[in-house]
């Protein structure tokens, strides 16, 4: 894969591979002590790097995901974040899994607000979410 970086934040670097249309996001461990403000201006800036690159495919490493995320920001985040990939050009959703289990379980439950249009899976393997996004 020929990744570039695209953006680079306190919280999260996002990735893209033009010629796959694949993009990568890159959660740093410095989350555990964002704010929801941080978390909420992260997601817009991330939005509006998306609407450049229009990925199809999209690996969301949350492996050092430590941002619990609060029932509030669930519903923003399905609101506002799933709402953007729901109308985007996203053919699927992978998801490498934190390793601390608020944050996973904060992570699954905002994803699971409502149906989306396109497969998201969990993996524990980067390998293998890799291989499932490129079937």
């Amino acid at each position: 894969m020929a990744l570039q970086e695209v953006f680079s934040h306190k919280l999260a670097n996002l990735y893209f591979d033009s010629e796959k249309s694949y993009f990568e996001e890159r959660w740093k461990t410095d989350t555990e002590q964002a704010t929801d403000e941080d978390f909420m201006s992260y997601q817009y800036e991330k939005i509006e790097v998306a609407k450049q690159c229009l990925p199809k495919l999209f690996l969301c490493d949350t492996r050092d995901f430590r941002y619990v995320i609060t029932i509030e920001m669930q519903e923003w985040t399905d609101k506002v974040v799933m709402g953007f990939w729901d109308s985007s050009t996203l053919e699927k959703l992978a998801f490498l899994m934190s390793s601390e289990l608020v944050s996973q379980l904060s992570i699954e439950q905002a994803m699971d607000e409502t149906t989306h249009k396109y497969p998201i899976h969990y993996f524990g393997n980067e390998k293998e979410a890799i291989e499932w996004l490129n079937r």
